[in-house]
């Protein structure tokens, strides 16, 4: 059984957790979903705002063919949390990133100086929001690689490369589907510019 864990936001209170409903368990950052025949360790009921039909999109009779070769995603050290992968809430701004000055005359918003518009500062036991723990994030902000017509973030694929004998399916203009040993998903592409 894999972990599905890795496939859901940490960012997003909704969707932090896997949920199961009818006959599957689900995980989804709002980018990827991966779903899995049902796991009873994994709590019934899904967020009031994902509709269940629309994640079931495999194409069983689709082409899938071999997951594709590409650079992998540079990293660096996270400047929110230090690298540390743990941060607070930035005191100066509340976790907004951005403080706002009044005087009589005019109201003024900048980023915030203490975290540099992050929202967050080293230190805490809080994991980092920025990089979600790791202490590393993306040295190119929307790292992607071309497959097929369809331009897909390297970031979603690395959450998807090391499941068992994964296939996936570029053929659909609105999102790639995927298929390996013991379930199936979805990531959606990025726009071209």
């Amino acid at each position: 059984m894999i972990d599905l864990h890795i496939f859901c936001a940490n960012d997003h209170e909704l969707l932090a957790e896997p949920f199961s409903f009818g006959n599957f368990s689900y995980a989804t950052n709002g980018h990827v979903c991966v779903r899995v025949p049902l796991d009873s360790n994994i709590k019934k009921g899904k967020p009031d705002s994902i509709d269940v039909e629309k994640l079931t999109y495999c194409e069983p009779n689709g082409t899938y063919k071999e997951f594709p070769e590409y650079k992998p995603t540079e990293k660096t050290g996270c400047d929110a949390c230090l690298s540390t992968g743990f941060s607070s809430f930035c005191p100066e701004c509340d976790g907004e990133g951005e403080v706002t000055f009044n005087n009589s005359f005019h109201s003024y918003e900048c980023n915030c100086e203490t975290c540099h518009g992050d929202g967050s500062v080293a230190g805490g036991t809080d994991k980092c929001r920025i990089c979600g723990g790791s202490g590393l994030v993306n040295k190119e902000r929307f790292p992607y690689v071309d497959v097929d017509d369809m331009r897909l973030n390297t970031n979603l694929l690395d959450l998807i490369k090391d499941l068992p004998n994964v296939k996936i399916n570029t053929t659909s203009k609105e999102y790639a589907t995927f298929v390996f040993d013991g379930g199936d998903g979805v990531v959606m592409p990025m726009h071209k510019d």
